[in-house]
C-alpha cells in the first residue's frame, strides 16, 4: 500500500473515530452482498437513531450548500442511507422489512402521488395490480406544495376529486323519479373509481369492504361530511380566508397602483405599487402557503376563490378599480389576488380550469384530466414551469372559451360576463357529491345516481 492512501485511510479512520480492524472490516463488507448480510445482522445491535449524526449534518449542509439546497427530506434520506456513510457499522439500517414490505411502499407511494395529481388512469392500473394498497396510509405532497397523510381514498375525499352533480339551472340537484341525484359522468371522479376496488381489497368480502370504507370516510371527515364542514373548526377558518381576502382587496382599494410603462399594452400589465400594498399582498400569499401535514378534512378551501370572482364581478367595487378590466387595479386583483388563489387548487380543480371552465360547466365536458391549458401552449401545473410567466403573478387561469383573457369573461365582443357563474356551479356540484358519497355505502347504481 503506498504511503498517500495509507495517510488517507488514516484520515478517513481518524475523522469517523474507527479503529484499524473496524475499517478493514468494513472494507471486506462492501460488496452488495455482504452488506445486506450486515444491515440483516445488525437489526439486533443498531437501531434507527445511529443514523441521525449523519442525517443532521446533512440537514446542516442544506443551509450552506447549494446542492443540498435543492433536496427535500425524502431525498436527504436517501443520500444518508445510500452515501459511502451508510456502509459503516455505525451507519447502516436496520432490516425491519421485507423485501415485499419494501415493494409495497414504493407502490404506496406512487398511487398516493398519483392521486393528489390527478392522475386517475395510472392510479386505477396500480390499484387493479395490488389492490391491498387501499388499506396503507402515507404521505403525498401535491403540485401546490401541501403536505398530505391519508389512504388513496381519503386524499381523493379531501382534494374534492368525485363526480358532479347534476344541477338545474338555479344550481338545484336534478333527481330521477326515485329522488336520487343524478351525476353527469359516473366514471370522471378519482374517488369513485377508488371505492369500487375496496371489494377487491378484501376478497368480494362486502361487510368487511363497507366497514373499511366507512372508516375512512369518518376518519377524513368527523361525524360526516356535512357535520364536518359545519364544525367550529372549518368556519373559524373559512372566517379566517375571507378576512385574509378581503383585507388584501381592502389594501388594493386605497393603494397607489400604475403601470410600469404608462398603459397596459406597453406594460404588459405589470403594475407599480405602494409599499404598503406590496406588503398587504406578501402577508396575503404567506398566509395561503401550506404549513403542516394535512390528515383530515378539505386540502383547501376553494370557497375563497368562489369569493374572489364574486368580489371581483361586484359592479361598485368593479368601478371604483377603474371601471375597465384593464384599468390598474382590477389587473392586480385579477392576477395577484385571483390567480394566486388558483395556485393552491387540488388537481382536479386545476385540471377543470385547463380543460376550460365554461366547456366543463356549460356544455357539461367530462373532466379529461390535461394540465396544458386549451388555448394556450402553457400549463397549470407544475407551476412556474416559464419564470416570465407564473400564475398569480403575470395570469391567471383562464375560464371559458375565448382563452385567457385578461378579465376573464366568457362572452366576445367586449361582453363581460360573470367570472363567479361557472366557478360556483362547478364547486356546487362537488361538494353535493362528496356529502352523498360519504352518506351512502353503496353509493352508485347502474342507473349513474346516487343512492342517498
Amino acid at each position: 500500500m503506498s504511503a498517500t492512501r495509507k495517510e488517507s485511510e488514516a484520515n478517513i479512520r481518524k475523522k469517523m473515530r474507527l479503529t484499524e480492524a473496524e475499517y478493514k472490516s468494513n472494507r471486506e463488507t462492501n460488496s452488495p452482498d455482504s452488506h445486506a448480510l450486515n444491515q440483516s445482522s445488525s437489526a439486533s445491535t443498531h437501531s434507527e437513531p445511529d443514523l441521525l449524526p449523519l442525517f443532521d449534518n446533512i440537514l446542516k449542509r442544506s443551509k450552506e450548500n447549494p446542492f443540498y439546497g435543492y433536496l427535500k427530506l425524502p431525498e436527504k434520506v436517501q443520500l444518508a442511507r445510500h452515501s459511502q456513510f451508510a456502509k459503516l457499522p455505525g451507519y447502516q439500517v436496520p432490516a425491519k422489512i421485507t423485501s415485499h414490505n419494501s415493494q409495497l411502499k414504493v407502490q404506496l407511494k406512487q398511487l398516493l402521488g398519483y392521486v393528489v395529481r390527478g392522475e386517475k388512469t395510472k392510479a386505477e392500473k396500480l390499484i387493479k395490480d395490488n389492490p391491498k394498497l387501499l388499506l396503507e396510509k402515507g404521505i403525498a405532497e401535491d403540485y401546490s406544495g401541501r403536505l398530505i397523510e391519508g389512504t388513496a381514498y381519503q386524499m381523493a375525499l379531501g382534494a374534492g376529486d368525485v363526480n358532479r352533480a347534476k344541477l338545474d339551472i338555479d344550481n338545484k340537484p336534478v333527481l330521477d323519479e326515485e329522488g336520487h341525484i343524478q351525476i353527469l359522468h359516473p366514471d370522471e371522479g378519482m374517488a369513485e373509481m377508488i371505492k369500487g376496488h375496496f371489494l377487491d381489497a378484501f376478497n368480494q368480502d362486502e361487510k368487511a369492504a363497507y366497514s373499511e370504507i366507512d372508516k375512512q370516510q369518518e376518519e377524513q371527515f368527523p361525524g360526516g361530511y356535512k357535520a364536518y364542514v359545519n364544525s367550529r373548526e372549518v368556519k373559524e377558518r373559512r372566517v379566517n380566508d375571507l378576512k385574509a381576502l378581503r383585507d388584501v382587496i381592502a389594501a388594493i382599494a386605497v393603494a397607489d397602483v400604475s403601470f410600469v410603462n404608462g398603459n397596459y399594452d406597453n406594460s404588459n400589465g405589470e403594475v407599480n405599487v405602494d409599499a404598503k400594498c406590496a406588503d398587504e399582498l406578501k402577508k396575503f400569499r404567506d398566509y395561503l402557503r401550506p404549513k403542516g401535514i394535512i390528515r383530515r378534512g378539505e386540502h383547501f378551501n376553494v370557497e375563497v376563490l368562489v369569493e374572489a370572482f364574486r368580489l371581483y364581478d361586484d359592479e361598485k367595487r368593479y368601478k371604483a378599480f377603474g371601471g375597465t378590466w384593464d384599468s390598474p387595479k382590477n389587473v392586480l386583483m385579477w392576477r395577484k389576488v385571483v390567480g394566486y388563489i388558483q395556485r393552491y387548487l387540488p388537481a382536479c380543480y386545476a385540471q377543470a380550469f385547463s380543460q376550460g371552465l365554461y366547456y366543463v360547466v356549460a356544455d357539461n365536458e367530462k373532466l379529461d384530466r390535461r394540465f396544458k391549458f386549451r388555448h394556450d401552449n402553457a400549463y397549470y401545473f407544475p407551476l412556474d414551469l416559464d419564470p416570465l410567466s407564473r400564475l398569480g403573478y403575470e395570469y391567471t387561469a383562464p375560464l371559458g372559451r375565448s382563452g385567457c383573457l385578461p378579465h376573464g369573461g366568457v362572452g366576445g365582443g367586449g361582453t363581460r360576463m360573470p367570472c363567479s357563474r361557472f366557478w360556483e356551479t362547478y364547486v356546487e356540484q362537488k361538494h353535493l357529491s362528496i356529502e352523498c358519497l360519504c352518506r351512502s355505502i353503496k353509493t352508485i347504481n347502474r342507473r349513474n345516481t346516487y343512492a342517498g
